[in-house]
């Protein structure tokens, strides 16, 4: 393998009529157009939101506050040239709607199509914020004066879905497979080379998140197993982060544009997501410039995938 709000976390829990309803304004691009091309749409849509992990990673708007010990732990240090400490940071999502863009092909001799290949795509809206430690005491918390940073992502993730006639039931479509997701500032300049990702039976580089894997054949991972990661990025000044449920720490910097990190796999078994997320150095250590981050968020199976539906 090489490698929303309506509230976006509301699109992992709302039921499937209200998500239909929320995407039914989502834009619309069909290849080679039939008559049947907006009823198909619709049965597309309504297939992606009774799968609404499809749709939300879960991890990149969290809101959840990491600790800024966490960028000086693992062999990093913060000697790099600093305008303030950062103590806590988080980001606050105010919107991340999701539209979706259709392409349908493989007609049959009806002029059905049979494959429907749906690019996702969210425009995250927020802020980033730090809590940092006061200028003329650094064992006091400055919070009457918390950095706000405007956040102006873009969040992608390509999906191909079949059209498949099962016995006794109606025709209906299945995500066969799916890209990774990446989510990025607009006009930012930070950027991820690559992940290589390591485990028991796994050692994949990924240079593109965003190509199309089956489903069946994504990461798979053991419960209980380890998951080593070396990201690359351009610079070796980088806050590089990595996510998975509600863990969120450095990678250690090998000062050499590469960082290093392991994430412990849990129990928990099923579909999840673990991601690298590049922040520029001046987005956590200097006040005066903006937020700039990339971040490339993976898919995999925790234990055996479920079958039929994940074909």
């Amino acid at each position: 393998m090489r490698g929303t709000v309506v509230n976006t976390r509301s699109l992992r829990f709302a039921p499937a009529a209200l998500l239909i309803a929320a995407l039914a304004g989502c834009s619309g691009k069909v290849a080679a157009p039939t008559s049947s091309g907006s009823s198909e749409q619709t049965n597309v849509t309504s297939s992606l939101t009774h799968s609404p992990d499809l749709l939300d990673d879960g991890l990149y708007t969290d809101p959840s506050s990491t600790p800024a010990s966490a960028t000086t732990s693992r062999g990093n240090t913060s000697s790099l040239e600093a305008a303030i400490s950062p103590r806590f940071f988080w980001r606050t999502i105010v919107s991340a709607v999701p539209r979706l863009t259709f392409v349908f092909s493989d007609t049959d001799s009806v002029g059905r199509p049979r494959q429907a290949d749906v690019l996702v795509t969210r425009r995250i809206l927020g802020t980033f914020n730090i809590l940092k430690a006061s200028s003329s005491d650094s064992t006091v918390l400055d919070s009457a004066n918390i950095v706000h940073k405007p956040i102006d992502d873009i969040w992608l993730r390509h999906l191909r879905l079949r059209r498949f006639v099962l016995p006794g039931e109606a025709n209906v479509w299945r995500v066969v497979a799916a890209s990774g997701i990446q989510a990025s500032t607009q006009n930012g300049s930070t950027s991820i080379t690559s992940v290589r990702v390591q485990a028991t039976g796994v050692d994949t580089t990924v240079t593109d998140p965003l190509q199309l894997f089956q489903m069946v054949h994504c990461f798979q991972f053991a419960p209980g197993d380890s998951i080593v990661l070396t990201a690359t990025t351009p610079r070796t000044d980088d806050v590089v982060l990595a996510y998975w449920t509600d863990h969120r720490e450095r990678f250690r910097s090998n000062g050499d544009g590469t960082y290093s990190f392991t994430i412990h796999l849990n129990a928990v078994l099923g579909y999840r997501y673990f991601a690298i997320n590049a922040l520029s150095h001046g987005t956590l250590f200097d006040d005066a410039l903006p937020y700039d981050s990339m971040a490339w968020i993976l898919h995999c199976f925790v234990g055996a995938p479920p079958h039929p539906y994940y074909e």
